[in-house]
């Protein structure tokens, strides 16, 4: 068994090639180059230097993984022979997927391996481009995949024909302008290009090449989390907006109510467009006030995003663990259980007193039933809990002859009423809150149907009789029957 040298061809050409690759590459030691295509093979045989190359790879490998399994392989089947010289494209480090798969196994194998780095193909592109700062290079296959935010250069190898070049820029363009300046190289030629030409190049193979330089603020298509986070922070920070300046988090509470509705109502319109809106204003107000957090050192939104992520994984043992649950109820079951020990609660009544007292009255009541359900306080079926509706209905209708003179009593035993008849939305599994929603808008749309039919027939409706009114509203409910 031998030894390994990976040696950095640079950019593909003579004159990149150091003088340290070029004295690794005079030995007698069998050298296998990634491609036979590179003008520095031509070079090579001028010298008289012997070599492989895995180009039949290219034609029998599906796609740039199977070219850098088979091409390790083919290396490391040569090193059984003794040593051997693998000449990589760039660096030889990074961006020569052979390269990468090689060191990868001979780690595992324990096998040695040394490294000649050469000069970077993309350092050329990178300075043509003007690319500055923090870089990612990635290869044209992995692209696809990449969550791309435009903060950062981005240089992407190896597109090596117009189909995959496309896909690229196609990716690409939902993140860059289409007239985005960028560098393209093929084998040791470069040149500046738009973004939305560059699957229409004449030269595209496996040397070409692009670097991506990162967009300021303004030049963005579109903007992710981090950016709603910066943006916050910017607004927040000494001489940002006086308003945002001065919210805490008692002062944004009605904003958060106020925000939840609104995706609520754009959910009931099934309007998409209006919908995306609100839920970016839902997520202001999480981040605004982990901003407020992260100021007191409190908490930021690293936190937030954790103690989330955490309690989905944690909660989901049939996902994430070796918990079977294999219906929506046998989940919500594993749920409660699974909160009812993370936050401590001993007894049913320490969970009945965690649901949160600033809900909605009637969502409040359901849930708060539902908790005592869970402890087996719960009727049978639907059935039993309409006696408890007639028994308070009664004691209310014992009160009104004396209405003033029991107010307390009667607001008493009308909200009694009202949570007796959560009980039967509750066993029939249907949410309280969205039900009166519903009934208010359909009690809306049939009084304007009346009124209109009022004054068609020339009346007002303050001139008109209940009786009458009444008359049209049974034609109008009829009609929508």
């Amino acid at each position: 068994m031998g030894k390994i040298v990976i040696v950095g061809l640079g950019a593909g050409d003579r004159d990149s090639l150091t003088m340290g690759a070029l004295d690794v590459l005079k030995t007698d030691k069998r050298i296998i180059l990634h491609s036979g295509r590179l003008p520095v093979a031509a070079a090579l045989i001028t010298r008289g230097i012997g070599f492989e190359t895995l180009d039949d790879l290219y034609r029998d490998s599906e796609d740039f993984d199977t070219l850098a399994e088979n091409g390790a392989l083919r290396v490391m089947e040569a090193v059984e022979d003794g040593d051997v010289v693998y000449g990589a494209l760039g660096s030889g480090v990074y961006g020569d997927g052979v390269a990468e798969r090689l060191l990868e196994v001979a780690r595992r194998r324990d096998i040695p391996v040394g490294i000649v780095a050469g000069v970077d193909s993309l350092a050329g592109a990178g300075a043509l481009a003007g690319c500055s700062g923090a870089y990612r290079v990635m290869n044209a296959m992995d692209v696809k995949d990449a969550i791309l935010d435009g903060r950062e250069t981005l240089f992407v190898r190896e597109l090596d024909n117009p189909l995959l070049a496309g896909d690229v820029k196609v990716k690409l363009l939902e993140t860059y302008p289409a007239g985005h300046r960028i560098a393209y190289g093929s084998g040791y030629q470069l040149r500046l290009i738009a973004l939305e030409d560059l699957d229409r190049q004449k030269d595209l193979d496996h040397t070409a090449h692009i670097g991506v330089p990162k967009l300021s603020e303004g030049e963005r298509q579109r903007y992710d989390f981090y950016d709603l986070v910066a943006i916050i922070a910017k607004l927040r920070a000494p001489g940002g907006c006086p308003w945002d300046r001065e919210q805490t988090h008692e002062s944004l509470k009605p904003c958060m109510i106020e925000e939840c509705y609104e995706a609520l109502d754009a959910i009931d319109r099934k309007d998409d467009m209006k919908l995306a809106d609100e839920l970016g204003d839902v997520l202001l107000q999480a981040v605004f006030h982990a901003e407020i957090g992260r100021e007191r050192e409190g908490f930021d939104i690293g936190d937030v995003t954790t103690a989330v992520c955490k309690k989905m994984i944690e909660r989901h043992p049939h996902i994430f663990g070796s918990v079977t649950a294999e219906t929506a109820d046998a989940v919500l079951k594993n749920w409660e259980e699974i909160k009812k020990t993370s936050y401590g609660h001993r007894t049913h009544s320490e969970v009945i007193e965690s649901v949160p007292k600033n809900l909605p009255a009637l969502m409040y009541a359901y849930k708060v039933q539902k908790k005592a359900a869970q402890a087996g306080f719960d009727w049978q079926d639907v059935e039993g809990a309409f006696p408890k509706i007639e028994e308070e209905l009664s004691e209310v209708a014992e009160l009104l002859p004396e209405a003033a003179k029991h107010r307390n009593r009667l607001t008493e035993e009308l909200g009694d009423l009202l949570f007796a008849v959560v009980n039967v939305f509750r066993k029939l599994k249907i949410e309280p809150e969205l039900a009166l929603d519903g009934a208010v808008a359909k009690f809306i749309r049939r009084f304007e149907a009346v009124e209109k039919a009022v004054l068609a027939d020339g009346k007002a409706m303050e001139a008109c009789s209940l009786e009458e009114l009444d008359g049209y509203w049974d034609k109008i409910k009829e009609f929508e029957h």
